[in-house]
């Protein structure tokens, strides 16, 4: 995957993925934010970073911010996280994020 540039049109959108692109960061902020019953039952060695262009039933493309996914310790299952950035408050951010998760 191509690492993000910084944009001078969306600075705040591309400094976030610009941080988020590495999954060291991604772990680390995970494991400070997630709530703790959460944190230890995920395996953190297992995060991986997804491609973000998906496609609806109607072929629209969507492109979330960040995506990534990780294992549960000692199962094969399987948890998703999608971040979504927000440099403005956005009333439709829920809506926006169902939508994500049907699609995927």
């Amino acid at each position: 995957m191509p690492k993000p540039e910084i944009s001078l049109k969306h600075p705040h959108d591309s400094f976030f993925k610009k941080i988020f692109d590495n999954e060291e960061n991604i772990r680390d902020f995970l494991k400070v934010y997630l709530p703790k019953d959460l944190k230890k039952e995920m395996d953190f060695n297992t995060i991986k970073i997804l491609n973000t262009e998906k496609e609806n039933k109607k072929h629209k493309k969507y492109y979330l911010d960040l995506s990534v996914d990780c294992k549960l310790k000692d199962t094969d299952t399987k948890i998703y996280i999608i971040f979504e950035h927000k440099s403005y408050h956005d009333k439709l951010t829920l809506i926006q994020t169902l939508n994500y998760c049907l699609t995927i």
